[in-house]
C-alpha cells in the first residue's frame, strides 16, 4: 500500500486534490477547526480579562455545559450517519422514518437538561463553586446546553446527506455567535452571569436557525406513514444502544478530568489543565473529524478492494493530522506563552502529555471505525467503561499528589492501552466477523 501511494508523489497529491475524498475533507476542517479555533482564541481573550481563578471558574461551567450535551449526545450522528447512508437509497420509507424518530430523540434529550437545569442548578453551585448565588449562572449554561444538545439533529442529518459545506457554515455562526456574545458580554458587563446569557442566546438562534435550514430540505414528516415503525425502531436501537452508552462514557472520559480536579485541587490547577486541553483540543477535533468523513465510507464496505480503499484515505488523513500535532508539540512551550502569558507556563507539560495521546489515537482510530461496519459497537461500550473505571481510580489518586498532571497521565496511558485491545481485536477475530456478515468468502476462514 505504502509503495503504490508513494510510487510517483506528485500524482498521487494531485488525484487526493481532485478527489471527492479531499473536498469532503476540506469542508469538514473549516467546520471542525475554524469554528472551535474561533472559540479558542475567545477563550484566551476570557482568560486574560478574567485571570487565573476567574478563568478557572469559567472552565469549569464550559466542561460542565459540554458534559451535558456529550452525555445526551448519544452517539446520534455516528447512528444517523451509519444507518441513512444505508437506507436512504435503499429504502425511502424506512429512511424517512428514521429522520422522525431522531427528531423524536433529540426533543426528548433536550428537556432532559432543562429539567436537571432547572431543579439541578444550586446544588451543582454549591458543589463546585462554593456559592449558591451562582446557581443563576450555572441554570443558563445548562440552558444552553439543552438546546445545543436539540440542535444537534441538524447536524447529524447535513453530515448522513454529505452537506459538509452547510454543516461547515452552520458550525461557524454557532461558534461566531458564542464567542463573540461572551466576548461583549465580559467586556460591557463585566460579570459572568452575563456571559452565562450570551452563551444561552447564541445557543437558541443556532439551533433554529439549523432546524429551519434542515427540516425544509429533508423533512421527516413522511416517516408517519411508515408501517413497520416497531421493527425499524428495533434495529436502530439495538444498535444505537451501545453506540449511545460509548459516547455517553467518552463525554466523561473527556470531561471528568475538570470535574474531578474542581473537586480534589483548586481552581488555578482547572485554569492550567483547561489551558492545555484547549489547545490539544485541536487534535480531538480532528480525529473527530475521522467520523463524518469516513465512517460513511467504512459502511459501504463490501469487499476487500474497497477495504483497501478504505485503508489508503484513513492513512492520508492521519499522516495529515500527525503532522499537526507533532507540530504543536514541538511548539508548545511558544503557544502558551505566545497565546495566554507567562502566568500559564506550567501547563506546557501537560499539553505534551496530551498531545502523545492523541497523537496515538489519531493513528489508530480511523481503524478501529471498521467495528462499526462490524456490527459490533458493544467492543467500544466495553472498552470506554473500563477506560472510565480506571479513570476515576487513577484521577483520585493521582490528583491530589500530582495536580493537573495526574489527568495527562491517565489519558495517554488509557488511550494506548484501550485503542491497542480493539486493534487485537480487529486483527484476530475480524476477518472471522466479516466473513459471518459476508463480507469476505467465508471458505477463506475455516
Amino acid at each position: 500500500m505504502f509503495r503504490r501511494l508513494y510510487a510517483n508523489p506528485f500524482l498521487s497529491l494531485a488525484a487526493l486534490f481532485q478527489s471527492k475524498l479531499f473536498k469532503d475533507t476540506t469542508f469538514v476542517f473549516i467546520g471542525n477547526f475554524v469554528s472551535p479555533l474561533i472559540l479558542f482564541v475567545g477563550s484566551i481573550i476570557l482568560a486574560r480579562f478574567w485571570g487565573l481563578a476567574a478563568f478557572g471558574a469559567l472552565t469549569f461551567l464550559f466542561g460542565m455545559a459540554g458534559l451535558a450535551v456529550g452525555l445526551t449526545d448519544l452517539g446520534i450522528k455516528i447512528s444517523v450517519v451509519r444507518w441513512v447512508s444505508e437506507y436512504r437509497e435503499a429504502d425511502q420509507a424506512r429512511y424517512h422514518f428514521l429522520l422522525l424518530a431522531v427528531l423524536v430523540v433529540e426533543a426528548l434529550l433536550g428537556a432532559l437538561i432543562v429539567i436537571v437545569a432547572l431543579l439541578g442548578a444550586p446544588r451543582i453551585a454549591a458543589q463546585f463553586l462554593d456559592s449558591t448565588a451562582e446557581s443563576a449562572t450555572v441554570q443558563r449554561f445548562l440552558l444552553g446546553a439543552a438546546f445545543t444538545s436539540a440542535g444537534v439533529y441538524a447536524s447529524a442529518v447535513l453530515q448522513a446527506h454529505q452537506r459538509f459545506p452547510i454543516t461547515a457554515a452552520l458550525a461557524l455562526l454557532d461558534m461566531t455567535l458564542r464567542t463573540l456574545g461572551m466576548i461583549a458580554a465580559s467586556f460591557f458587563f463585566q460579570t459572568i452571569q452575563a456571559v452565562a446569557v450570551a452563551y444561552l442566546i447564541a445557543s437558541v438562534t443556532s439551533m433554529a436557525i439549523g432546524y429551519v435550514i434542515v427540516l425544509k430540505r429533508y423533512p421527516p414528516w413522511p416517516g408517519l406513514a411508515y408501517p413497520l415503525k416497531r421493527d425499524a425502531a428495533r434495529g436502530f436501537f439495538l444498535f444505537g444502544k451501545w453506540v449511545a452508552v460509548t459516547v455517553a462514557l467518552n463525554a466523561i472520559l473527556l470531561r471528568v478530568d475538570v470535574i474531578l480536579l474542581s473537586a480534589l485541587s483548586n481552581v488555578v490547577q482547572v485554569a492550567l489543565y483547561g489551558v492545555a486541553f484547549q489547545i490539544s483540543l485541536g487534535a480531538v477535533i480532528a480525529v473527530n473529524m475521522f467520523n463524518t468523513i469516513l465512517l460513511p465510507r467504512a459502511s459501504r464496505i463490501q469487499n476487500r478492494a474497497d477495504l483497501r480503499r478504505y485503508s489508503k484515505q484513513a492513512l492520508v488523513l492521519s499522516i495529515i493530522v500527525g503532522c499537526g500535532i507533532g507540530i504543536v508539540f514541538l511548539f508548545a512551550e511558544s503557544l502558551v506563552i505566545l497565546l495566554y502569558g507567562k502566568a500559564f507556563l506550567n501547563a506546557v507539560p501537560i499539553l505534551r502529555l496530551l498531545l502523545t495521546g492523541s497523537l496515538f489515537f489519531a493513528f489508530t482510530y480511523p481503524y478501529i471505525l471498521l467495528i462499526y461496519r462490524l456490527n459490533r459497537p458493544d467492543l467500544q461500550t466495553k472498552t470506554s467503561v473500563v477506560g472510565l473505571c480506571l479513570l476515576v481510580i487513577g484521577d483520585w489518586l493521582l490528583i491530589p499528589l500530582f495536580g493537573a498532571m495526574g489527568p495527562a497521565v491517565m489519558f495517554v496511558a488509557l488511550i494506548v492501552v484501550g485503542q491497542a485491545t480493539l486493534l487485537v481485536w480487529l486483527v484476530t477475530r475480524g476477518p472471522r466477523r466479516a466473513a459471518e456478515i459476508g463480507l469476505v468468502l467465508r471458505e477463506s476462514y475455516p
